[in-house]
């Protein structure tokens, strides 16, 4: 049997700037909480990642710093048993590609 890895980008549920218009650029200098939708949004991508997931070894789940990322992510990791959460203290949030450290030199916390 060959070893393989799955790995699943998440984008994070909508703040009220993603859905205000105009739109409003976040980036990591606004940092919003989920909004209704994107709370429900969040538990959605939560309840089918829990049945991608069962029965399948651990998998690691990291998120930004960012409000509406941790909101995301820490919906994810109540319904994905096995599941806790990592935080980046520095996750590539606006940094450009020089400034960008290898993923073993970044802190965790969490």
């Amino acid at each position: 049997a060959q070893d393989s890895c799955v790995l699943v980008l998440v984008r994070h549920g909508a703040t009220s700037a993603n859905l205000a218009v105009p739109h409003v650029l976040q980036g990591s200098g606004l940092d919003l909480s989920l909004c209704d939708v994107g709370v429900r949004q969040a538990e959605q991508v939560a309840e089918f990642l829990a049945t991608q997931f069962a029965g399948q070894p651990s998998p690691a789940l990291f998120s930004s710093q960012l409000k509406r990322a941790v909101e995301t992510a820490e919906r994810i990791a109540a319904k994905v048993s096995r599941l806790s959460l990592r935080e980046r203290t520095r996750l590539l949030d606006g940094e450009s590609q020089n400034e960008v450290q290898p993923v073993e030199d970044a802190p965790f916390r969490g």
